[in-house]
């Protein structure tokens, strides 16, 4: 699969293609049994006002058909993983946005699950729907130059801050079928991740280019990785 797509501000986001066209049918097909509720049971505060939006029911149970394939498909994914060194990610679930849907400016909790669950370093939306099968629904992400909206295709999916303020336009036409979820990562603090991934990529160049250092580069690479994670 090809690699990730950067955005123009590094680590304000990546794209990466998560499932091909087949495993986009077969994850619709299994949720086409699934209940969908008001996604304002999940909404806390005053996310409630501007959350308008469905989404599958989570009552606890272990992870149905589709989010096992769905996070099997992520951590099956060695860009991603190097992206965002997952150390947890949150059980994901699926938003369905209909006419009139949509969700105002946020930023998402700093925990999923309270103080013992995942820790929201990422957040991840994958898309499910085609994106000439609805009008709207855009992912707005809100940027030092402005707001950018992001229309990915079926099977691809973004990865961003939790921390960034972001919303999500009114769908006008169709529906827009999405997976979201989030990402402890084993490293994190931003800065220190960006900096190991661009130190991990240097390695990789190295070892393609069999250069003399390659070795040396990698053992000081995981030893910083090591470094950094220690509690």
């Amino acid at each position: 699969m090809p690699g990730p797509r950067l955005a123009a501000d590094p680590m304000q986001y990546e794209v990466f293609r998560i499932l091909d066209h087949a495993g986009v049918d077969e994850l619709v097909r299994d949720l086409a049994s699934r209940q969908f509720i008001d996604g304002k049971a999940t909404a806390g505060g005053g996310a409630r006002d501007i959350k308008h939006n469905l989404q599958t029911s989570s009552d606890g149970a272990e992870a149905q058909s589709a989010e096992k394939k769905a996070l099997a498909a992520l951590t099956a994914h060695a860009d991603f993983c190097a992206v965002a060194m997952p150390q947890r990610i949150a059980q994901p679930f699926f938003s369905r946005y209909e006419p009139g849907m949509y969700y105002g400016p946020h930023i998402d909790s700093s925990f999923m699950g309270g103080f013992n669950g995942v820790r929201t370093d990422l957040a991840l939306t994958l898309f499910l729907s085609p994106p000439s099968s609805y009008d709207g629904g855009e992912l707005v992400i809100h940027r030092q130059r402005g707001e950018e909206p992001i229309k990915l295709d079926a099977g691809e999916a973004i990865v961003y801050s939790a921390g960034t303020l972001h919303r999500v336009a009114p769908v006008t036409r169709g529906v827009r079928l999405a997976m979201v979820t989030w990402i402890q990562s084993a490293i994190g603090d931003a800065d220190l991740r960006e900096t190991l991934l661009d130190l991990g990529r240097i390695a990789r160049q190295a070892e393609d280019e069999n250069c003399s250092f390659a070795l040396a580069l990698n053992r000081s690479l995981h030893n910083l990785i090591r470094y950094a994670t220690r509690r």
